[in-house]
């Protein structure tokens, strides 16, 4: 359920003081609006309400909001994935009031993680051939592995693809390429993934 109430005060109070699963928003696109961001943020969960801080004259919103989720969890994954994505040639800036260890780097990795590829619905036989062909334009890739990942309060089933690449050389060149790019109606997100959680969660 999308929440318009004008939120007061009028800007997000201090990450310090957040609960850990409230997003803050900034450098929002003057013509992305609510139902925008709970497209893109309503499959990692449940959200709990979705607010752009507004004028109280114009009515328009000044580039800044919040996403409240029921789960911590899925707080987490959305800021972690979405931190940056390109929304209207503008970088969405995501924080959180609570720092929680997390596998994804920003330290170039062997392993990418792509996610907002598909969706559970569109899993099938052909998708690791599919991702296999179009992630070795930029280097030879040595596994890929297609997890789906249950949500714990939302339930929302959640498709991550880990791709591991012989070399750093070819997944930093998959990272660039592949983040915030459009693929269907959707915005894949690609992010350094820590190789050593990824070998140990998914040995040979």
């Amino acid at each position: 359920v999308i929440e318009e109430n004008d939120p007061q005060p009028t800007v997000p109070p201090s990450p310090n003081i957040i609960p850990p699963n409230r997003l803050l928003l900034g450098n929002v696109h003057p013509e992305i609006v609510e139902i925008d961001l709970f497209a893109i943020f309503s499959p990692f969960g449940t959200i709990k309400t979705c607010q752009l801080v507004r004028d109280s004259y114009s009515q328009k919103h000044q580039g800044m909001g919040q996403i409240e989720f029921e789960s911590v969890d899925d707080a987490i994954d959305a800021y972690q994935l979405l931190s940056n994505i390109e929304l209207g040639k503008r970088k969405l800036k995501i924080s959180r009031g609570e720092n929680t260890p997390y596998p994804i780097t920003k330290k170039p990795s062997r392993c990418i993680l792509l996610t907002n590829v598909a969706n559970v619905e569109e899993l099938d036989e052909d998708l690791e051939e599919d991702v296999v062909q179009e992630c070795e334009k930029f280097g030879q890739v040595e596994r890929v592995v297609i997890y789906s990942e249950k949500q714990k309060i939302s339930k929302n089933i959640l498709v991550k693809i880990f791709i591991l690449y012989v070399n750093i050389e070819g997944a930093t060149k998959a990272q660039v390429k592949l983040d915030n790019r459009k693929f269907d109606y959707k915005i894949v997100s690609a992010k350094f993934f820590s190789e050593d959680i990824f070998l140990k969660e998914f040995p040979l």
